[in-house]
C-alpha cells in the first residue's frame, strides 16, 4: 500500500511509518515534492497539521492572527490536483489538512476562532452526524483533542459534515458525499477530521485512524 505525505508536511516519513504499521500491512510511506514527475501510483494522500491555509486561497484577506506557509499551500494544491481525478487515490484531511481539502473544494475559513467568541479548550466533545463516520463511532459524543485556531466556515463543494462541536457548531469532519451527480473519481474521495487521532491521546483515536483510512471497524469502540 502506498501512502503519500507533503514532504512539507508536520510529521516525517518515519513518524508515519511508526503511526500506521499496527493498522496497515506493510505501508509505503513516500514523501512528495513537485520533483516527483511520475504518475506514483497511490492509495491515499495524508494531508496533516501545520500552519494556516493562505486565505487568498479562498478569496479573504489575512488576519492579523493567521500565520501561513505560501510554499507549504502551493506544494499540497499541486498534489491535490495532480491526483484528484485518480479513482485509486484517497485524499485524508488531518487539523490543517481538513481545513485544507475544504479550501481545495472552494470553502472558506474561520481564521481566528477565538477572535469569535468559538474558541476551545485543548480537549472537548464531537458530535457525530449521521454519515460513513457514524458506522465507526456511533451517534454518543465522544472527546477529541484540539490544537487549532482555525476552522470551517462554508463548506466546500461535494463535501458534508460528519462531526460538530456542540458549544460552538464547529465543523470537525468532512467527507465526500455519495450523490449520483457527482463523477466517480470524487465517491468518497476525502475524509477528514480536525483532531489529531495519529498522537493517540483520547479514547477513538484508533476508531478514527481506521475511519480515515476506510479500513473495518475497530471491534474494541
Amino acid at each position: 500500500m502506498n501512502i503519500g505525505i507533503s514532504q512539507l508536511g508536520m510529521f516525517s516519513t518515519n513518524s508515519w511509518q511508526k503511526t500506521l504499521n499496527p493498522f496497515l500491512d506493510k505501508p509505503n510511506i513516500i514523501s512528495l515534492d513537485f520533483e516527483n514527475k511520475q504518475n506514483l501510483t497511490l492509495n491515499y494522500i495524508i494531508f496533516d497539521g501545520g500552519e494556516d491555509i493562505t486565505p487568498l486561497f479562498y478569496g479573504e484577506p489575512k488576519e492579523k492572527r493567521t500565520h501561513t506557509n505560501i510554499n507549504r499551500d502551493a506544494l499540497e494544491w499541486y498534489l491535490a490536483m495532480k491526483y484528484l481525478h485518480n479513482i485509486e487515490t484517497k485524499y485524508i484531511g488531518i487539523c490543517r489538512g481538513h481545513q485544507f481539502l475544504n479550501v481545495f473544494m472552494k470553502g472558506t475559513l474561520y481564521q481566528d476562532l477565538p477572535s469569535i467568541n468559538k474558541g476551545h479548550n485543548g480537549y472537548h466533545e464531537v458530535k457525530p452526524i449521521k454519515s460513513k463516520i457514524s458506522t465507526y463511532v456511533g451517534n454518543k459524543p465522544f472527546q477529541v483533542n484540539s490544537m487549532h485556531h482555525q476552522a470551517i466556515k462554508d463548506i466546500g463543494f461535494g463535501l458534508v459534515p460528519t462531526l460538530i462541536e456542540p458549544n460552538t457548531s464547529i465543523i470537525e469532519g468532512l467527507e465526500s458525499t455519495q450523490e449520483d451527480n457527482l463523477p466517480a473519481y470524487m465517491k468518497d474521495k476525502i475524509r477528514t477530521v480536525q483532531c489529531h487521532p495519529e498522537m493517540n491521546s483520547f479514547k477513538h483515536a484508533a476508531v478514527l485512524i481506521s475511519y480515515l483510512f476506510r479500513l473495518q471497524k475497530n471491534p474494541n469502540t
